[in-house]
């Protein structure tokens, strides 16, 4: 499964680098999704403690 996924991986990449302006938007949007989860994880609320302080 992560061979066929890298290979995957690896014709995007290919395909884009013959078009730069899509490449360089598909990195910006891996970096923005990255910024994404980071800040979710920072306003998790974990229930349980909520609870417990309530």
């Amino acid at each position: 499964m992560k061979r066929a996924l890298w290979r995957l991986v690896a014709a995007l990449f290919w395909a884009f680098l013959e078009d730069l302006p899509k490449l360089n938007r598909c990195t910006e949007l891996l970096s923005i999704q990255e910024e994404l989860k980071q800040a979710e994880k920072a306003f998790e609320v974990d229930e349980e403690k909520l609870a417990t302080l309530e």
